[in-house]
């Protein structure tokens, strides 16, 4: 174990610097293309992406020839692009937990699933017809990003030619960040990164050829070196970014033609290719955003819903966190109730589609939670950050209690809140489901008159199969009972698709989705649910806005995507309220267990805070956050140094801690030539630091020990390198002085 922990110190040290480099350039191609969102189903690409990093950097220290090296790349590559979009080897703890039966039954139908879908895209392509599976875009998309990481890695470790390895990669997030319309500080980010490289495997380079031929040069150049590239990588990026605006009006007429004609050539063969993928964002008219919030139009059933994998919203809760599979951890998933995120309710059914519920034009007033939640109820907090444009309509979970300020409270006819105002960052505490199928079961039939007014309403039209549709359903008994029967059947029966048109003129919407079309997507779910429950005297309304979305173990909140809009039913219990159901075959249903307790202990109502309060200002956060990741990227390879430098022998740590003295003298304005000799040097240096005893001990004692080790039989022993570095540390205070004084005599 310790040879081969010496060995990868002595392979990883010398690079050090060029590793962080390399982490620059990963971790801005990954955010660059996971923000681009050409699809929803990423995570694969990224995956192909890291393995293309660390296979490259293998074979770049392997003892293969080209050849072999670009055969095996090509291969791994396909199947790295398989991989990422058909999945077809399991996970490694799915690997582990799973029996070895199962899995290689597993991946045999993820391979004959593969299969097809390669077939269908061929047969598409033949046909002239639009490749509408993303697979394909995803399988040739992680295919090019492994073989380009793995051309960087072969170029830069094997070759030390760092401008070739950079250049495809170069083009590739100059493509990403053009054609998604990113901002261009990805790509400076990246274009800065490179520079860095590429200077620093030149130095290397230089350094190497200057030792081979015995050329002296001075400590500082490294420093001077790097200082150099810095400072022409910042005028390199402000050149790019200024290049443009002093361009010739004939010369970028010109290109602009060119570029229009590719453009339409390649986009046509894009769309035909990769019609599924996520298109490019339109380029926004000045002031105009990219991304709205919206809901399903309820109005006139059939309109298409909106569409995108953009972020509209984070939402944090006072939930614990899912501990899901697809986050990659083996732990038993907790009883965490899914939420909805409403800014709607509709109450009456026209036939065609709903109108909203009527509210009073007086706001109702925030209200302190009590002690303890209403029976079957708990308080939920929920913070939002509304990233997308957004109307006063606001979100929360239903029966919304207290809020921030600023924040107004809309109350229906029956009592219903919903939220409103101009915020896009707000917490709300909300009272939420938390009853038991046998509670809901036990809630009886003693509606309030307002409720049977308002949500028993049906059109004279409706046809009279419908209601007999819903009485075989739903059966008797409790109305919980017969709301499960109908959710279930509508789940198993109707099959869920996007481009259900709206029904003809004059036809029932329900009626035409029930018996005639028999697929839909959430509008269709849930007016039919809706319809069938009133048929059977049960109170119940269809609800609007955004569905759970995906919990981003990052930030420790759910992600709420364009494609989360979404349409649900609620359904009323006498002295519990308002309960979510989720009818729509494409999404899960909720949950309520037939044991009360199995939601979990009552928790203490939490407190509203407004967000931000009592903490630090931002640029302070930001400045600290980027210390703190500054910190953790440059530990690992400090404690390698220190690790290795331990365990080096005595002359190579007196070699080591004699340079670090003529580096930290020269910092302090002591310098010398690279032909002076230590002996030299000491007796230079000497009289400028007379006045630091401690410090001319240090030097004096190191100087003595770095000839021996270099001119003498005799290395030094262990213990003395141990005293000179006692010494040297002792004079630190006398060194910082004299660094402050040449500093103010500078200045």
């Amino acid at each position: 174990m310790e040879r081969l922990t010496a060995a990868v110190l002595r392979i990883l040290w010398p690079h050090w610097v060029s590793l962080l480099l390399i982490f620059g350039l990963f971790s801005v191609t990954v955010a660059s293309i996971d923000s681009a969102d050409w699809v929803a189903q990423d995570a694969a690409v990224l995956n192909s992406l890291t393995g293309g990093l660390l296979v490259g950097w293998l074979l770049a220290y392997s003892r293969f020839h080209g050849r072999f090296v670009l055969a095996y790349a090509l291969f791994m590559g396909l199947l790295s692009g398989i991989q990422a979009a058909g999945a077809i080897f399991p996970g490694p703890f799915t690997f582990l937990n799973t029996p070895s039966l199962t899995t290689l039954n597993a991946m045999n139908f993820r391979m004959f699933t593969f299969w097809l879908r390669f077939t269908g895209w061929l047969e598409a392509v033949r046909a002239g017809k639009s490749v509408e599976d993303t697979g394909l875009f995803v399988m040739l998309l992680a295919a090019l990003l492994w073989g380009v990481f793995v051309w960087m890695m072969w170029f830069l470790i094997r070759k030390r030619q760092a401008l070739t390895a950079v250049l495809p990669l170069a083009f590739i997030m100059g493509l990403n960040v053009q054609i998604s319309q990113q901002s261009v500080a990805y790509y400076w980010s990246f274009l800065f990164c490179a520079i860095l490289l590429v200077a620093r495997t030149s130095y290397i380079r230089q350094v190497k050829d200057w030792d081979n031929r015995r050329v002296d040069y001075s400590d500082q150049l490294g420093t001077e070196w790097s200082i150099s590239v810095v400072l022409v990588a910042i005028v390199v990026m402000a050149f790019s970014r200024g290049a443009p605006l002093v361009g010739t009006p004939e010369g970028w007429k010109v290109i602009s033609e060119w570029v229009q004609s590719t453009n339409k050539q390649t986009s046509e063969t894009a769309d035909r290719l990769f019609a599924g993928v996520n298109t490019p964002p339109p380029q926004p008219a000045r002031g105009e955003p990219l991304v709205y919030t919206a809901a399903p139009n309820l109005s006139e059933l059939g309109a298409p819903l909106p569409q995108g994998n953009r972020t509209v919203m984070w939402v944090i809760t006072s939930d614990p966190p899912p501990m899901l599979e697809e986050y990659g951890r083996n732990i038993p998933a907790p009883t965490v109730k899914g939420h909805y995120w409403r800014n709607a309710i509709f109450s009456t059914y026209t036939g065609r589609g709903w109108q909203p519920a009527a509210f009073s034009a007086e706001p109702a007033a925030s209200q302190v939670p009590g002690e303890q939640p209403p029976a079957g109820r708990y308080y939920l907090r929920q913070e939002f950050e509304i990233v997308a444009q957004h109307s006063e309509a606001l979100f929360s979970v239903n029966d919304p209690l207290q809020v921030e300020e600023g924040i107004r409270l809309r109350r229906s006819l029956d009592g219903s809140l919903l939220l409103e105002g101009n915020r896009s960052e707000y917490a709300v505490i909300s009272v939420a489901t938390r009853a038991g199928g046998s509670q809901l079961a036990a809630a009886g039939q003693e509606y309030p008159p307002a409720i049977r007014a308002e949500y028993l309403q049906l059109p004279d039209s409706l046809p009279a199969r419908v209601r007999s549709l819903a009485a075989r359903v739903a059966g008797s008994g409790a109305p919980f009972d017969q709301a499960m029967r109908i959710q279930e059947y509508l789940r198993a029966n109707y099959p869920y698709d996007l481009k259900t048109p709206p029904p003809p003129e004059g036809r029932d919407v329900v009626d035409n989705f029930l018996f005639d079309v028999q697929q839909g997507f959430c509008s269709h779910y849930a007016s039919a649910m809706v319809v069938m429950l009133r048929a059977q005297g049960i109170p119940s309304r269809v609800a609007a806005g955004y569905a759970t979305g995906n919990f981003d173990t990052e930030r420790y909140a759910y992600r709420v995507t364009q494609e989360a809009v979404h349409a649900w039913v609620e359904v009323y219990f006498p002295g519990i309220g308002w309960v979510e159901f989720e009818p729509t075959a494409a999404r899960a249903p909720f949950v309520y267990p037939q044991t009360d307790q199995a939601a979990g202990a009552l928790q203490p109502a939490p407190a509203l805070m407004p967000k931000g309060e009592g903490g630090l200002p931002q640029p302070v956060v930001l400045a600290i956050t980027l210390l703190v990741v500054l910190a953790l990227l440059a530990a690992p390879f400090t404690l390698l140094r220190l690790f290795a430098l331990r365990r080096a022998l005595p002359s190579v740590q007196v070699d080591s801690l004699y340079r670090q003295m003529r580096r930290a003298l020269a910092w302090a304005g002591i310098t010398a030539a690279a032909s002076v000799t230590p002996e030299e040097f000491l007796l230079r240096s000497s009289g400028q630091i007379a006045p630091y005893a401690g410090l001319v001990k240090a030097l004096r004692q190191a100087t003595s020990l770095y000839q021996q080790a270099i001119f003498s039989d005799h290395p030094p022993e262990a213990s003395q390198v141990l005293s000179t570095f006692s010494l040297w540390r002792q004079s630190f205070r006398e060194w910082l002085k004299l660094w402050l004084r040449a500093r103010f005599k500078r200045s």
